[in-house]
């Protein structure tokens, strides 16, 4: 059995499972990644990659590239062989045989087909080469599909069929020209699916098409079906048992000579694989498609430059690879499951930004495609199914939402030059009808908002360009009269730095790139600083936490270049806020912005385009990663009780307990008077509970005496509450 602990504040909640999951999600994660060149695209076959390359992404020198990837933490170049200058397209394999398409990216030409022979991965070899004659001259768009002795080769004004039965003889057998620009192709079954981007004659309000040609007779394609979907940029095309996959839209096309727009809002305009009932897309994104026509999200590996062009991502096995818009190629493990569970969802239309939790009601700011602009209300009895209640019409999109008891606030954005924030009072003790009590503006854009834990103050960040030099500060606006709110204060120190920050009872942390202030902020009308806490200087704090004497900071190396983010979380201890000390930190691969950061217990939670990842701090001086949910990227979080909330199209709910982030059982605290009943499953063979008031102090921690009793499943130990505070953690030798 391998070593764990789990820990908790006496102030944590009590845990308790619940219902059944909503979907299998993954947490898939970064394996290894190479810059060795500039690739382009990608397949893989066994254990070697095969890939398009550049010197440079404007560089003149092209190549074609063979990588073993036997040991896929560590890619190694095996071979190569020169491509024309400029080159730029795509590649896939068929036997000992690989099959490049592509033209010069700046100048244009007419699409060539390169055949090499990889059966010594070490020494590519030329076997044949093929001039295309009915495409055009193209911009670099191109792309290839094999399905029996045929080629189909697209770009430029249409798709090509070439024979390549005899490969070392490619000849064209058939075409078929369609006015537009095809970017991408799919084959299945007797069609051919065609991406087009700017389609002539397109209507007004569509910039992309799908064309549909019937191969059955290679050597006289026809177009049958063409459907306009609406605004988009295609770029990517997918097809399975009748359904294709285009950019963000999911299409019938069963009956080819009238294809029906199902759906969209699957996997953007990026490259798709299908690999089984999965698809994978340039995104970093895994759907599950085994009913076609309603993908679900299952995970993500979120990144700052994701793959855009045909064929650049390959799937072998549980490994994906991926060539990024900035040409590194990325290797990602998609099987790791996540450990962080998703219980209950209410999915809205359009995209929701902030979220708050009070009691069993939780509050989404939400704005949808058609721009109506609202705070949700949702009912959270059960959180494995959230029911909508009502809502509040802002005039201008919502971008935080705070709530406590039956009041709510929201603050909008908008105008320009100079942009303008109104923060609105909402009481919601009838959430169904909820109702304006109040409003405070100010100009700037606003950029963080908090509201005190006794609901007394709001705290607005704001920004606003000056030819002099940007300005930030923070409002302070007195809530006490919710129907008169007042300005009764401002933290400005003139940096324009800063990003984000939180606020506990007399403290507010305020980041400033590789550093956060501590602001005494006790006497709200005259905010000061008192203590400053230093990151990493290659790192900028995006997000940040404070539970008890602890701050949480995630920080993220952004700005490196060629490099995937890493981002690291620290805690500190601010028992003396005037000398914040750092105790300890964990670094991860991963996206950078940062949504959210939220303590639960021995847990840090932190959201953002990654969905959410896990860290057990129940040791503050050696925090570590221990997994999460990649299903969700997420614009907030909030935790009540048992549950994770999450704002995503609507609500999305999570279970803090099945998931057990780490792999250690969770401990779970019940205070009666001056006594604390701590419990853990009895099925936990070996386990001491021991306490600290001190948990970053060495030693620190010792056994507590009390024998446990078992009563149900549960050991069951009773203690005396004491004074001060005091931590407890559960340890497997």
């Amino acid at each position: 059995m391998g070593h764990w602990s789990a820990g908790l504040a006496v102030a944590a909640h009590l845990l308790t499972a619940s219902a059944q999951d909503v979907a299998a999600d993954l947490n898939p994660r970064l394996v290894s990644m190479w810059n060795g060149a500039k690739v382009t695209s990608i397949a893989v076959s066994r254990s070697v990659a095969y890939a398009t390359a550049l010197s440079n992404p404007f560089g003149s020198s092209s190549q074609f590239l063979t990588l073993d990837v036997s040991d896929p933490t560590n890619p190694s170049l095996l071979g190569s062989y020169s491509l024309p200058e400029n080159w730029w397209g795509a590649v896939v394999l068929s036997g000992n045989l690989a099959y490049i398409v592509g033209s010069t990216q700046f100048w244009g030409s007419a699409p060539r087909l390169i055949i090499l022979d990889v059966s010594d991965p070490s020494s590519p070899s030329w076997v044949a080469d093929y001039d295309t004659t009915s495409l055009g001259d193209l911009l670099g768009d191109t792309d290839i599909c094999l399905a029996g002795s045929y080629a189909y080769i697209a770009g430029g004004r249409g798709l090509e069929v070439v024979d390549i039965a005899d490969p070392t003889n490619p000849t064209w057998v058939g075409s078929c020209e369609v006015s537009g620009r095809i970017v991408a192709v799919a084959v299945s079954g007797d069609y051919a699916y065609l991406a087009d981007r700017y389609p002539a004659g397109y209507p007004q309000d569509s910039t992309s098409a799908l064309r549909i040609i019937d191969i059955r007779n290679p050597a006289d394609p026809k177009l049958v079906g063409n459907l306009f979907p609406g605004p988009g940029y295609a770029a990517s095309i997918a097809a399975v048992n009748g359904v294709v996959f285009m950019d963000f839209r999911v299409i019938d096309v069963s009956n080819p000579t009238s294809p029906r727009l199902l759906t969209g809002a699957y996997g953007g305009g990026y490259q798709k694989i299908i690999s089984g009932n999965r698809m994978v897309t340039g995104g970093l994104e895994v759907f599950d498609i085994s009913n076609p026509t309603a993908p679900q999200a299952l995970g993500r590996y979120a990144h700052d430059h994701v793959a855009a062009y045909p064929k650049s991502v390959a799937v072998a096995d549980q490994l994906a690879y991926f060539a990024t818009v900035d040409l590194q190629l990325l290797i990602i493990d998609l099987e790791p499951k996540a450990n962080l569970r998703r219980i209950g969802n209410l999915n809205t239309d359009g995209s929701s930004i902030g979220i708050a939790v009070s009691g069993t009601l939780a509050a989404v700011a939400n704005t949808d495609f058609a721009r109506r602009k609202r705070v949700q209300f949702i009912d959270i009895t059960d959180p494995a199914n959230p029911t909508f209640i009502g809502e509040f019409s802002t005039r201008n999109v919502p971008r935080f939402v705070e709530m406590q008891g039956s009041r709510a606030c929201v603050v909008e954005n908008w105008g320009s030059d100079p942009y303008q924030t109104s923060l609105t009072v909402l009481d919601v003790s009838n959430p169904a009808l909820p109702s304006r009590l109040g409003s405070f503006q100010t100009s700037g854009t606003v950029t963080d908002f908090a509201a005190s834990g006794d609901y007394d103050y709001a705290f607005l960040g704001h920004y606003e360009e000056d030819p002099q030099g940007n300005k930030h500060w923070v409002d302070i606006v007195d809530l006490r009269d919710p129907t008169n709110p007042q300005w009764i204060g401002k933290y400005d120190d003139g940096s324009d730095l800063w990003r984000k920050f939180v606020v506990q009872g007399a403290l507010m942390l305020l980041s400033r790139a590789s550093r956060f202030d501590v602001i005494d902020v006790s006497n709200p009308t005259s905010p000061r600083l008192v203590g400053t806490a230093e990151v990493d200087p290659d790192f900028h704090v995006t997000g940040m936490a404070l539970s008890g004497t602890l701050a949480y900071a995630v920080t993220a190396d952004i700005d490196a270049p060629d490099a995937v983010p890493v981002q690291e979380l620290i805690v500190f201890d601010l028992s003396d806020p005037t000398q914040p000390r750092r105790l300890g930190s964990t670094r991860q691969p991963g996206w950078w912005f940062t949504r959210g950061v939220v303590v639960s217990g021995s847990h840090v939670y932190v959201g953002g385009e990654e969905g959410i990842q896990v860290f057990d701090v129940s040791d503050p001086t050696q925090p570590r990663y221990a997994g999460g949910n990649s299903a969700v990227p997420n614009g907030g979080l909030a935790i009540s009780g048992n549950q994770l909330f999450v704002a995503r199209q609507g609500l999305q709910v999570f279970d803090l307990m099945p998931g057990n982030p780490g792999g250690a059982p969770t401990l779970r605290v019940v205070r009666s008077g001056g006594t604390l009943e701590i419990g853990w499953p009895a099925t936990t063979p070996g386990a001491i509970l021991e306490s600290t008031s001190a948990p970053w102090a060495n030693p620190g921690w010792s056994v507590e005496p009390a024998t446990p009793a078992v009563v149900g499943d549960q050991n069951l130990v009773t203690l005396d509450i004491g004074s001060g505070a005091k931590f407890f953690r559960l340890k497997q030798p």
